[in-house]
């Protein structure tokens, strides 16, 4: 047979295979698109969905629609997405409103603690410190700089002896109970100077009990301890008061018989010895005999607290018949006592005896401090704003520390020797003062020694000393 007759069904043959096997190929291609569509497209969605999820990118519905199960998956995964989106904006809502409130709250606290007037102090667990706030830096000197970072023994050093004992007790205290309250103690300021506190440390310790450090709340106890003192003022003052009366009415007893016997001698002199040299010194005996009598007289009025009219009081003639009164006195020390008033003088409204007491006894509590060959001064002058009188005692003594410059008003409270003073005067004089509704300060004279400035208001203080005392 000739090959060309077998060639041409072999081409056909092979035609055949290759148009079939491109119909295949198509037919596959065809599937794997419709395949691609229907399964492969709705995973990449969902996929590229879960992925937006995942950011916290919002999801829209997926949109496929493919009438099997890719289509419930879609569907379901689309809810599921809503809710956890809705749960994620109410979480975040939640951690918002809480954040806020943090750090209200945070801000609270801050405010309390930066504005507080005690002093907050927190420490790590070696004592050094991480919170110093305003009112520690007030009470203290440290500024927060300065004392953060330090440990707490080098802020607040102890001021003696006593305090380090305290300090002793306060730790053992602390590690037995794990907390002090209310302590008692005296530490140095920056500037040493020795500052009273009350003081409360606590622990702070985490959940698992492990200790965090603890916290200091310190109080300044100087009010307090003044409170106290002018509690005490107030209960030595009642004492004063009942003393007064007794003292008064014993006194006005021998001083009545002394004034009887002195009025018969005067009488005896000038019926008998009108020329006697002895009639100036009976004299000088009558006025200090009438000048007790107003004493104990202003002594009762002020235990009675009774009322008296107030009047006009000329000061320059009031210290001019005290200083008469009191020159013999002042020679027999040795001390010269000086008057100087700087016309012109104003006149006060209150009670003359009174404010003769008050510059009674600043001269006489000015000689018992001065030296002999010394100088006390007395002054009567307007004040610079003429709104007031100045009374002005000034000596050449020693002076008073500072520290006891406000104590020396205190009752019963003496810088003198043993016997040589009871403490009472410079109490009445500031008593009488106050109820002029005056002021009296003590600080160092320019020349050394002390000096006393009475200061007393021009403008009428009232008609009673009721008035005066209750106004």
């Amino acid at each position: 047979m000739p090959l060309a007759t077998l060639r041409a069904p072999a081409r056909g043959f092979i035609a055949s295979v290759l148009l079939a096997a491109a119909l295949v190929t198509l037919l596959v291609l065809g599937l794997a698109v419709v395949a691609a569509d229907q399964f492969t497209k709705p995973i990449f969605r969902i996929r590229n969905a879960t992925w937006r999820l995942a950011r916290n990118e919002p999801v829209q519905p997926l949109g496929v629609e493919t009438n099997d199960e890719f289509e419930d998956l879609a569907r379901d995964f689309t809810m599921v997405a809503q809710q956890i989106a809705e749960h994620r904006a109410q979480r975040e809502a939640f951690i918002a409103e809480r954040t806020t409130l943090l750090e209200q709250t945070h801000a609270e606290l801050t405010d309390i603690l930066e504005h507080s007037a005690d002093g907050i102090i927190g420490l790590d667990p070696a004592g050094v410190v991480r919170i110093w706030n305003h009112g520690a830096e007030r009470l203290f000197g440290y500024s927060s700089d300065e004392a953060i970072g330090r440990h707490i023994d080098d802020v607040l050093r102890p001021s003696d002896d006593k305090a380090v004992r305290e300090r002793t007790v306060l730790q053992r205290e602390f590690e037995r109970e794990h907390a002090v309250v209310n302590f008692l103690t005296e530490v140095l300021a920056k500037d040493a100077t020795p500052i009273r506190i009350t003081l409360t440390q606590t622990m702070i310790t985490a959940p698992g009990g492990r200790s965090l450090g603890s916290s200091l709340i310190v109080r300044d106890n100087r009010l307090q301890s003044r409170l106290e003192d002018q509690m005490r003022r107030s209960e030595r003052l009642a004492v004063i008061s009942v003393m007064a009366a007794g003292l008064a009415h014993e006194i006005n007893n021998p001083l009545a018989i002394i004034g009887n016997r002195i009025e018969c001698m005067q009488r005896d002199i000038r019926d008998h010895w009108s020329d006697s040299p002895l009639a100036a010194d009976i004299d000088t005996l009558q006025q200090h005999v009438e000048r007790l009598r107003d004493l104990t007289s202003s002594l009762l009025r002020f235990a009675r607290d009774e009322q008296q009219d107030a009047g006009p009081i000329a000061l320059g003639a009031v210290a001019e018949s005290t200083v008469a009164l009191l020159r013999r006195t002042f020679a027999t020390r040795r001390l010269d006592l000086a008057l100087v008033v700087e016309a012109p003088v104003p006149s006060i409204v209150g009670h003359e005896k009174a404010i003769e007491t008050v510059i009674v006894n600043l001269l006489l509590n000015a000689a018992d401090a001065t030296p002999a060959g010394g100088v006390v001064t007395l002054t009567i002058r307007a004040s610079a704003g003429n709104d007031a009188a100045e009374i002005e005692v000034c000596d050449t003594g020693p002076g008073v520390p500072p520290g006891l410059r406000e104590r020396v008003f205190e009752p019963f409270f003496t810088t003198k020797e043993a016997g040589r003073g009871t403490g009472l005067g410079l109490t009445v004089c500031r008593s009488i003062i106050d109820r002029h509704r005056g002021t009296i300060m003590l600080d160092m004279a320019p020349g050394g020694g002390c000096r006393f400035v009475v200061r007393l208001p021009l403008e009428p203080i009232g008609t009673t000393w009721k008035e005066l005392a209750y106004s």
